[in-house]
């Protein structure tokens, strides 16, 4: 079935990535969107987003079967204190460089 696979939290640390919902200003439909929003936060999408993505939820009242579980990365509290969330503000200065460079990288 391939080879084994898990999730290793390297001690120098990690970057995170959230997957935020937002709703544009001027927005059609806002309350629309917020009640989606609230909505796909409950435990049924959640759990599904962790049956088919393998993404941990914040949602307490999800409960990982066991063979989800073990392919659901949950850090601890001591692997989240070397996490290093995205910035921002560098991604955004320096996206055009990093796009260059892995395009010249792909037609190599």
């Amino acid at each position: 079935q391939g080879v084994p696979v898990d999730f290793v939290a390297p001690k120098e640390g990690f970057f995170t990535r959230s997957d935020p919902f937002c709703i544009p200003r001027g927005a059609k439909n806002p309350d629309i969107a917020k009640a989606f929003i609230n909505f796909s936060c409950t435990a049924a999408p959640q759990q599904a987003m962790a049956e088919k993505l393998f993404y941990a939820s914040p949602n307490q009242k999800v409960v990982y079967p066991p063979d989800i579980a073990k392919r659901v990365v949950v850090a601890t509290k001591e692997d989240m204190a070397r996490a290093v969330p995205e910035n921002f503000e560098v991604i955004v200065d320096n996206l055009p460089e990093w796009r260059r460079r892995w395009d010249a990288w792909k037609q190599s």
